[in-house]
């Protein structure tokens, strides 16, 4: 079939769409054909698998003739992070906030989000749950990765009932990093807050890898099998979802499933912003989450891995039982404890 430009255009979008969730995964690719010769992709996507998926889709459907992609890769940057500092900021799927219906979500006062670039008067940023989109760059107060950091694995509040914060309301829901008893506000300064205004909660003292590993035992011995969830064989979605439901936590059947659950974290270099716990999941470069393990602490996780079945692995190459095919291929973790 033979297809003019525009129908390809179609296609190409079509295809991208229906691989990557543009909610949850930053990819926002136009193709310019304002020249004579191939066309030319450009913009961002998140991942070099996302952009290997893209460059490969882009072959397939303006082939057989080359084309030129031209994509900057979103977590090839230096990570930076920026906190907001208005009772809830919007965040829109394209940077214009004209269209209502393109309102994605809304961030709460003191949120920390991941920032990639500006766009005209607005910033496109990655928030806690996952999502990505444009939010006013007004509404965003620039912070460093120790605060980010802090607020991500240190003890933290959300509030329960309205705080005035100076010229601010902070609405229920709000999550700030807890000092003491204060919360502290992303200008720096703190705010006192009492039982009844807020729920308390420290990620890092969890007991949640600690029973993990307990329940481990009983599938280290197991053999890998493609969809087993028993003793008998298990594999590496099969084995977080049974260990994760032993302790209270329903997760879905698939790792491509359990990718969308829980607070996303696996921004900062080195692994620094994960806790044992954390649900770690593996992208190939057709950009499907094929693989998913539990990070146990000191660069190690615990995985069920087609080669082994139930295995701990490094996640550098100079440790114990590095594999080389998921250790390149980590792409974010996601945390389902408290």
């Amino acid at each position: 079939m033979n297809l003019n430009a525009e129908q390809k255009d179609e296609l190409f979008q079509l295809r991208l769409t229906s691989k990557l969730d543009s909610r949850t995964t930053a990819c926002r690719v136009r193709v310019d054909h304002s020249t004579p010769s191939n066309p030319v992709v450009l913009g961002f996507t998140q991942y070099r698998q996302t952009d290997a998926f893209v460059k490969a889709t882009a072959q397939e459907v303006y082939g057989p003739d080359p084309v030129e992609v031209q994509l900057d890769i979103l977590e090839e940057q230096s990570p930076a992070f920026a906190a907001v500092h208005e009772s809830f900021a919007p965040v829109w799927r394209n940077p214009d906030s004209s269209d209502p219906e393109k309102l994605d979500t809304q961030a709460l006062y003191g949120a920390v989000v991941r920032t990639y670039h500006e766009d005209s008067s607005y910033t496109f940023v990655q928030h806690s749950d996952g999502y990505v989109g444009y939010m006013p760059t007004s509404s965003l107060t620039p912070v460093s990765a120790e605060n980010y950091l802090a607020w991500k694995n240190g003890p933290h509040a959300v509030t329960l009932k309205p705080l005035n914060a100076g010229g601010a309301v902070i609405p229920p829901g709000a999550r700030l990093s807890h000092k003491k008893d204060s919360v502290v506000l992303p200008c720096g300064s703190e705010l006192p807050v009492s039982p009844d205004q807020a729920a308390f909660f420290d990620p890092s003292r969890s007991s949640f890898v600690e029973a993990l590993e307990k329940r481990a035992a009983e599938f280290m011995n197991s053999p890998y099998l493609w969809g087993g969830k028993s003793a008998d064989g298990i594999d590496c979605s099969g084995l977080v979802q049974t260990l994760a439901l032993q302790e209270g936590i329903f997760l879905p059947r698939d790792a491509s499933m359990q990718c969308h659950v829980g607070e996303i974290v696996g921004y900062l270099p080195d692994y620094a912003d994960l806790l044992p716990g954390d649900i770690m999941f593996f992208m190939n470069d057709k950009a499907y989450v094929f693989h998913v393990g539990i990070y146990l602490g000191n660069h190690t996780y615990l995985h069920s891995a087609g080669s082994t079945g139930p295995t701990k692995s490094s996640v550098y190459p100079e440790g114990t039982n590095y594999m080389s095919r998921y250790g390149s291929s980590f792409v974010y973790a996601r945390r389902i404890h408290r």
